[in-house]
């Protein structure tokens, strides 16, 4: 346990900077753009909704002040293109405003410092002081103004159910949470 609290405390200094620079409310969403939950499911149109519904709550939500924080993955089944350039291609036909950053991992040793930011100081994804793989792609974090994480939810969540949620934490009527060094949750 000692080495995720370390890792927790780095990964806040990153993603503190990171979100900083984006405004008062992060959406923070690990995606596919191949495919959705397996090759014999629904893939790409589960991929086509999750990606049209992320876009589409900035433009349904005119008060809507914060980011959308889009993070390429492709360990679950390798549902992600190969190349940058080939997911920028798959998400330019939807029109997408969101930043999309590049390929990387949210589970396992190599978990990208937000992911892992955002895990450890999740209700959801943090239990009995382990920390939980996301499940698939589009796994969501929703954190409120001041990084503090509201809640994850899960790739089987469709962005626009959240609208309730993020009307809460912009006005004010709900936080986030932040876990201490301890591993205390600290709801402020």
């Amino acid at each position: 346990m000692g080495s995720s609290l370390g890792m927790a405390a780095l990964a806040a200094i990153f993603v503190t900077a990171l979100l900083s620079l984006h405004g008062p409310l992060h959406w923070i969403a690990s995606k596919a753009t191949e495919g959705g939950f397996n090759a014999e499911d629904i893939p790409q149109a589960f991929s086509d909704i999750q990606v049209r519904d992320l876009d589409g709550v900035l433009h349904t939500m005119g008060e809507y002040k914060g980011k959308i924080l889009a993070f390429p993955c492709r360990q679950f089944r390798r549902q992600e293109f190969e190349t940058n350039e080939e997911i920028k291609q798959f998400v330019a036909k939807y029109g997408v405003t969101f930043p999309m950053f590049e390929v990387i991992e949210v589970n396992g040793p190599r978990t990208h410092p937000v992911f892992l930011y955002s895990k450890w100081h999740s209700t959801e994804l943090w239990k009995d002081g382990v920390l939980q793989d996301i499940a698939w792609n589009f796994g969501k974090f929703l954190l409120d103004k001041e990084d503090r994480v509201f809640k994850y939810y899960d790739p089987w969540t469709r962005p626009m159910s959240l609208e309730e949620d993020i009307k809460k934490l912009l006005a004010d009527a709900v936080t986030g949470k932040r876990r201490g060094s301890d591993g205390v949750l600290i709801v402020s």
